[in-house]
C-alpha cells in the first residue's frame, strides 16, 4: 500500500537519519525487526514499544518518521493506534508499516483507508522488511524538502491523548 495521503514531509537534511519506532508485543519479533532495520545506516531506532499505549506515547515523545507496528497488541491494537494518530492535530504524523500475522482483505482495505505505507506479513515479511525500509528512505529523501510544516505544541496534545488512553 503506498497511499500516503496523511504524510507530512518534514524539513530534512540529507545527513539526518530516518527515525523509526518499532512496536510489537512479542519481544523476539521486535528485536529481530530492530536488528534487520539497523542494517541500514540511514536509520535511527528511537524506541521499541510492547503495547499500543506505549506506542502512542513514544510516537508523541520521539516523533518518528516511520513506525513498524504489529496489529494484535495489548491495550490498543496497531490499527487503533494509527486511527488515533491520524485523528490528532499533530502535523508531523509518522508513516506506518503494519507488520502482522493476521493479513486479510478487510485489513488491507482498512490500511488503505488509513494511509498505511505498507503491510508486511510476519511469516514472509522479514525478508522484505529491509527492502521496504530502503524504498521508504529513498522516497523520504526524494520528498523531504517539499513541504513546509507548522509544528503543533506536542505537550498539550500528549497530555490530551494520555488522558484519553486512561479512560
Amino acid at each position: 500500500i503506498r497511499d500516503r495521503k496523511h504524510t507530512k514531509w518534514k524539513e530534512f537534511k540529507m545527513s539526518q537519519k530516518i527515525k523509526i519506532l518499532i512496536a510489537d508485543d512479542i519481544n523476539k519479533i521486535a528485536e529481530d525487526n530492530k536488528n534487520i532495520v539497523s542494517q541500514n545506516e540511514n536509520v535511527e531506532i528511537v524506541g521499541i514499544a510492547s503495547n499500543g499505549q506505549e506506542e502512542m506515547e513514544m510516537i508523541l515523545e520521539f516523533t518518528p518518521d516511520l513506525v513498524i507496528t504489529d496489529n494484535k497488541m495489548p491495550i490498543i491494537n496497531g490499527i487503533e493506534v494509527i486511527e488515533k494518530i491520524n485523528a490528532t492535530e499533530l502535523n508531523d504524523k509518522p508513516d506506518f508499516i503494519l507488520f502482522t500475522g493476521d493479513y486479510s482483505s478487510e485489513l488491507n482495505k482498512k490500511c488503505r483507508e488509513l494511509g498505511v505505507y505498507m503491510i508486511l506479513d510476519k511469516l514472509t515479511g522479514k525478508e522484505n522488511l529491509l527492502g521496504a525500509i530502503d524504498d521508504y528512505i529513498r522516497m523520504f529523501y526524494n520528498n523531504a524538502n517539499n513541504v513546509n510544516t507548522n509544528k503543533i505544541t506536542k505537550s498539550s496534545l500528549f497530555d490530551r491523548l494520555k488522558n484519553e488512553l486512561r479512560k
